[in-house]
């Protein structure tokens, strides 16, 4: 698999629990389409590339990943109101974790754990940089 074939894969893997979150919480029909887009890759990547199980063991640890992510980030106070932190976050967590899912993608069977751990380190990355910018950090679920 190509390195470019295998960014958009992994890119689809951490989309895909957002994606599901928001057309089940809003009506919108951007949302849907974002869904169903990341579930024909999906689709793909498990006719071409992986069996179906494999497909679906990592759509599974995904959503894992991405409960892990909420509860880490929730429990570090990363809710503040600085724009710049916000920023940082995610722009230092995608650049964490896309460059492991991609590489774990193009490695087949390692997408299995490394696509969590992409999201560990995202949720770490987060919580360093809401406590290091000023106005980062606040509480979640006050």
């Amino acid at each position: 698999m190509q390195w470019s074939a295998a960014a958009v894969t992994a890119a689809a893997l951490y989309a895909l629990p957002f994606t599901l979150v928001g057309m089940v919480t809003s009506d919108e029909p951007r949302w849907i389409a974002a869904f169903l887009a990341n579930v024909l890759l999906l689709v793909a990547t498990a006719v071409w590339r992986w069996s179906p199980l494999v497909v679906l063991a990592a759509v599974i640890l995904s959503g894992v990943g991405a409960v892990v992510f909420l509860l880490v980030t929730s429990a570090s106070d990363v809710c503040g109101g600085s724009h710049l932190a916000g920023t940082i976050e995610w722009a230092g967590g995608c650049a964490l974790a896309l460059p492991v899912g991609t590489w774990s993608v193009r490695r087949g069977a390692w997408a299995l754990a490394a696509i969590p751990a992409g999201w560990v380190a995202g949720a770490l990355w987060f919580a360093a940089v809401a406590h290091a910018v000023h106005g980062g950090s606040g509480g979640c679920l006050d």
